[in-house]
């Protein structure tokens, strides 16, 4: 019997074979299950004091490459009778100043992108 490490670990495994044999390549997200981090490669950058990506393409892939993880985390636990994997999406403002409201609508604008 696996302790939840090597339960996580095995489902990474798992869920990078299962993206591998559906062409998809993870080019723009890191994977550590173990430790309960799927991880964009680089800072999704935003529009200054907005909640708009300055990058709107290079977003969208990284975040329909999360997507991707998640469906594919979510089915293989399904599997296994385990609860899916739930999100937390973080944004913050390096702006100068903290502001809340607009690091929730960050966080938000990807969360969209994610699960739709």
């Amino acid at each position: 019997e696996l302790d939840a490490e090597g339960r996580m670990r095995r489902l990474q495994r798992n869920v990078e074979a299962a993206l591998a044999a559906q062409g998809t390549e993870l080019s723009d997200v890191s994977l550590d299950l173990a430790n309960g981090r799927i991880s964009t490669a680089r800072e999704l950058e935003f529009v200054a004091g907005e909640a708009d990506f300055k990058d709107p393409t290079s977003a969208e892939r990284a975040l329909g490459e999360v997507a991707a993880v998640l469906r594919a985390c979510n089915s293989e636990l399904a599997r296994h009778g385990s609860l899916p994997l739930q999100l937390v999406c973080e944004g913050y403002s390096l702006e100068g100043k903290v502001d809340t409201e607009i690091s929730a609508s960050r966080a938000e604008a990807c969360k969209e992108r994610i699960v739709h």
